[in-house]
């Protein structure tokens, strides 16, 4: 449970830091679920002190027990510790959104030159 100076905190951060600083780290972060989580804690908990450790190892044991992809589910973990179901969707679309974006644009590249990859 967060104490009243911790929820001051939380209560500080605004959707648009989240969505920002998210957008960064799935762009920047590489290397499979748990590079993801361990920049995701290193921003939030070392950096900006937003939550404290023990949050997010709660967070990682219960995005590993749900189903789906680790990293998203932490990801919308701390964005709901933050901003509540508001800050998971934003976090959650954040952090998905450039990989979305690099799928789309290299689809319209590899169609619009189909003629040129014929042998």
């Amino acid at each position: 449970m967060l104490d009243s100076n911790e929820y001051r905190k939380t209560e500080n951060v605004s959707i648009y830091y989240l969505f920002w600083t998210f957008l960064k780290i799935g762009s920047t972060a590489f290397g499979g679920f748990m590079a993801l989580v361990s920049v995701v804690e290193n921003i939030i908990v070392e950096r900006r002190e937003l939550l404290n450790h023990e949050d997010m190892l709660d967070g990682i044991s219960l995005a590993s027990v749900l189903p789906g992809p680790v990293a998203a589910n932490v990801v919308a973990y701390v964005g709901y510790r933050l901003r509540g179901a508001w800050g998971a969707v934003v976090t959650e679309t954040a952090v998905v959104l450039p990989s979305f974006l690099l799928v789309v644009a290299l689809t319209i590249v590899y169609l619009g030159s189909r003629g040129y990859f014929r042998s």
